[in-house]
């Protein structure tokens, strides 16, 4: 028996599969977390063109914030199918909070963290294939470990067995390094809660590592869009080992990041 409405979430092919099929077969589809663009022609091109489509094929849009809705009518779409519903992920955050299953204290940062002593999270994820991309980030951290022996730097993986090949070869012989191997969810999102910062190949995690108070260095070149960073917590550093190295000791050698967090 065909279904009423079918609900959808985020940009995943997925996604797209089940709207197009429902979409055959005249079934009204809502996309929750809509409106979302990057317009990047490489960097995000396969994410891009399922928002693309999803877009398209959806007959009502929820979406996070007033920027994704203006996108949207930007585009075309009448107002009446759009509605500002909120964001899921940080909604999920605060139930789980709420629930005692992580910290319920206050989580912003209120005190500078300094290059002598930061707990810094580094995420990396499975879509990192390029192996110069792999090789920066690697090396990157290397050399901060080995200039800041107090900076302990704990490396989450995604599911990938090169990256984490990659990132062994250069990283294991390092003291204050911890590589991690792939993990549940919940696990992850303890770890987010007990670093300073987040140090991320892509923004994947920002909605996590922002609603728990983190500042997040993203591993990219800033969107050619001019598109700005979501929040003065989300910034981006580049992809060379050097820019990386530089983004990280800015950020924990500036006390004013921390203002305000």
């Amino acid at each position: 028996m065909a279904p009423d409405l079918l609900i959808v979430q985020g940009d995943s092919v997925s996604s797209v599969l089940a709207s197009q099929q429902a979409f055959i077969r005249r079934i009204p589809i809502v996309h929750v977390e809509g409106g979302l663009r990057s317009y990047e022609g490489h960097a995000d091109a396969v994410r891009e063109s399922n928002r693309r489509m999803l877009s398209a094929l959806a007959s009502f849009h929820c979406v996070t914030n007033s920027a994704a809705a203006y996108t949207l009518r930007a585009e075309g779409f009448p107002a009446y199918e759009i509605g500002v519903t909120g964001n899921t992920i940080v909604d999920a955050l605060n139930i789980v909070q709420a629930n005692g299953v992580l910290r319920h204290d206050k989580l912003r940062v209120h005190k500078h963290v300094s290059l002598s002593g930061a707990k810094v999270l580094v995420a990396i994820n499975a879509l990192t294939k390029w192996a110069g991309v792999l090789t920066n980030i690697s090396f990157a951290i290397a050399n901060l470990a080995h200039d800041f022996p107090g900076l302990r730097f704990t490396v989450a993986v995604y599911p990938h067995a090169v990256a984490h090949d990659g990132l062994n070869s250069v990283l294991s012989c390092l003291k204050n390094v911890e590589l991690r191997d792939p993990m549940p969810y919940l696990e992850f999102i303890r770890l987010v809660q007990e670093s300073d910062i987040v140090l991320a190949d892509s923004s994947d995690i920002q909605d996590e590592s922002i609603s728990l108070g983190k500042l997040v260095l993203i591993m990219q070149d800033a969107p050619r869009s001019g598109l700005k960073a979501v929040t003065p917590d989300h910034r981006f550093i580049g992809v060379t080992s050097s820019s990386i190295y530089r983004g990280v000791r800015s950020a924990l050698g500036d006390a004013k990041t921390y203002q305000g967090l």
